[in-house]
């Protein structure tokens, strides 16, 4: 599998940092890719690979087993924000809402929500107390080394459905 050079809005996969398939019953349909953008803070993209990285391998024959698959630019999604340093990304399950549960058959039923879970330095406070006005200096973020854990709910289907 080969992924394009940039991602949907034009964000570089360069500086790899670290990637990730998705896990669910579908099989790996995503990569969440770790990479610098061209500001040189750390993003998100998500890949869509289709019907899943798994699929790719069974349904080669032995003469395709050498081709490439690459996924164009369209379908590498950027899932966080190039002002902030985003890190870490990892697949999981949304928690369940046990008090909606009406039976364990009814919840046996629904499908798992995906959820991509990341670290991101998001959480700044500026050191500048009046940034308004002509004269006003740009903020000045300290570092106060601070990370928080952020969730971003999956659709079950794909992005271009629903947005991103």
């Amino acid at each position: 599998i080969f992924l394009d050079k940039a991602n949907q809005l034009g964000q570089p996969l360069v500086d790899v940092a670290g990637m990730t398939f998705s896990n669910n019953a579908a099989g790996s349909r995503y990569l969440a890719v770790q990479h610098s953008a061209r500001n040189q803070f750390s993003i998100i993209s998500i890949a869509d690979l289709g019907a899943g990285a798994g699929a790719f391998n069974e349904a080669r024959s032995e003469k395709q087993k050498g081709a490439r698959t690459i996924i164009h630019k369209d379908n590498i999604y950027q899932v966080s924000s190039d002002r902030f340093n985003s890190f870490s990304p990892l697949f999981g399950e949304a928690p369940t809402n046990t008090a909606t549960a009406a039976t364990k058959e009814s919840t046996k039923r629904k499908k798992k929500k995906q959820v991509l879970y990341y670290l991101s330095d998001k959480d700044i406070i500026s050191s500048v107390k009046n940034p308004w006005g002509t004269r006003a200096p740009s903020p000045q973020y300290s570092d106060n080394g601070r990370v928080g854990v952020y969730a971003l709910p999956l659709w079950d289907t794909d992005f271009t459905t629903h947005g991103h």
